[in-house]
């Protein structure tokens, strides 16, 4: 079975607050379907749908003392599950999908 590969991969621009309303990231992934990643402005989430995990919606978590995005940490964490990161779902995705580990990290 030939190796999947990436087709293509349109950029997002993080944190939320600097980039225009409407940015999107879209990985698709020749026979194994299509990620989408939408900053969604009004409510300060991402808005991911998985192929493999259905849609979710993640709200930035900042480290403790920070209320917006900064070098100095913080995580997207899934609404439903807070245990749940949005690096860690992309990064055992696409590990699973590639058959070998990738891991994303949660710094922007």
């Amino acid at each position: 079975m030939p190796s999947p590969h990436i087709t293509s991969c349109t950029p997002l621009h993080l944190p939320a607050r600097s980039a225009p309303q409407g940015d999107v990231l879209t990985i698709k992934i020749k026979n194994k379907g299509t990620w989408v990643i939408n900053k969604h402005n009004v409510t300060k989430q991402l808005w991911f749908s998985s192929p493999v995990s259905g849609p979710s919606r993640f709200a930035y978590q900042p480290p403790e003392g920070y209320q917006t995005p900064s070098d100095a940490g913080g995580v997207w964490v899934d609404e439903k599950n807070e245990s749940r990161r949005l690096s860690d779902v992309l990064s055992g995705e696409m590990s699973q999908i590639f058959g070998i580990n990738i891991e994303f990290s949660e710094k922007f």
